[in-house]
């Protein structure tokens, strides 16, 4: 399971090393360490001010990068000089723990005042419910956000730390 983070800032190479290790991923970092990449990217559109990994060991498929953190298992000799690299065993793995700390960080608890509640409704108080939903009779577990306009029917259960799109609807029949 990959752990929600959801910073919705940048973090530096050596924050990018500390954050895996504390998921228990070992990892090496080999170039500047304050390297402060704003944005995440597929290896073949990164760029400047990048995160992306990298599987291979084909130096031509990375020859473009510059200015970028590469989560790769061995660095590169080619672009040592213009890429950070953290090295880990799992690159893919590791972009996707590192890649949720550039999502938009999750609203704070609380209801929205223009949002319909069923007063027979158990919502965890640590829970994020946005304008215009509808609640029904259903339990909504730690940590959820539910976005706008969404309804949720009658004797449904959302699970802890789910996030749920706005406009969606859970609980209906399919028909």
């Amino acid at each position: 399971v990959i752990p929600k983070r959801q910073r919705g800032g940048s973090i530096t190479a050596e924050e990018i090393k500390q954050t895996l290790e504390s998921e228990g991923i070992l990892a090496g970092i080999a170039g500047d360490p304050n390297l402060l990449p704003t944005h995440v990217a597929s290896v073949d559109k990164a760029g400047k001010g990048s995160v992306t990994f990298y599987l291979g060991n084909d130096e031509t498929a990375v020859s473009h990068l510059t200015d970028c953190v590469l989560l790769c298992k061995q660095p590169f000799d080619s672009i040592s000089d213009r890429v950070t690299f953290i090295l880990v065993d799992d690159p893919r793995l590791s972009f996707a723990i590192i890649a949720q700390e550039f999502l938009p960080s999750l609203p704070p608890s609380g209801i929205d005042p223009t949002a319909i509640i069923d007063p027979a409704a158990e919502i965890h108080p640590s829970v994020y419910i946005g304008p215009h939903c509808v609640v029904e009779k259903a339990k909504i577990g730690e940590g959820s956000v539910i976005h706008s306009g969404v309804k949720i029917y009658a004797e449904t259960e959302i699970g802890r730390h789910v996030e749920v799109e706005s406009g969606a609807v859970i609980g209906a029949s399919g028909v």
